[in-house]
């Protein structure tokens, strides 16, 4: 029996060969692309100018993102245009980026701080492209008043009244 092992063992090595097991190996590649980060930055308040509004009289005055053209109810008197937003994006040259409104903003006058005007900004475009690296957007929007605000020079930088810009934001 124990001849018959023996013969059966080396008859299996002789079938299966007696070289080792070979092993193979590959080399794998990484990559990355560095891109330019994104940023934004204001170049322009958004200014409407000076408003005599009819006491009384609520209504809708807006400025274009387009061209800073203004308008607003009949009885008020507005100047016909004002200053648009502005503001520069910076990043990868000739990428197409998304820009959004995060927040809108409250307006208040130094002293007065229970009197705020909401502003609703709106884009020229929510999607530019980064022409060599660089894309300017501009900013329009609108303020609904009641007609029976104080006068004063309302801003968002009034912030101890409550005063809160608005924010933007950009992506690839």
């Amino acid at each position: 029996m124990k001849k018959l092992l023996g013969v059966s063992l080396v008859a299996m090595m002789t079938l299966l060969g007696s070289t080792a097991v070979e092993a193979a190996t590959a080399e794998g590649e990484a990559r990355i692309n560095v891109i330019t980060p994104l940023s934004i930055e204001e170049t322009a308040s958004v200014d409407f100018g000076d408003v005599a509004m009819d006491t009384g009289t609520s209504g809708t005055i807006s400025i274009a993102a387009a061209d800073g053209a203004i308008t607003c109810p009949s009885t008020y008197i507005c100047a016909g245009s004002g200053t648009v937003g502005s503001f520069t994006i910076n990043g990868k040259a000739d990428e197409v980026v998304t820009v959004s409104i995060d927040d809108e903003a409250d307006l208040y006058v130094a002293g007065q701080g229970a009197t705020a005007l909401h502003f609703v900004p709106t884009l020229s475009t929510s999607t530019p492209t980064l022409t060599s690296g660089t894309a300017t957007i501009t900013v329009g929007g609108s303020i609904a008043v009641n007609g029976d605000e104080p006068a004063g020079d309302y801003s968002t930088t009034n912030t101890t009244e409550g005063g809160s810009a608005y924010a933007l934001s950009v992506v690839y």
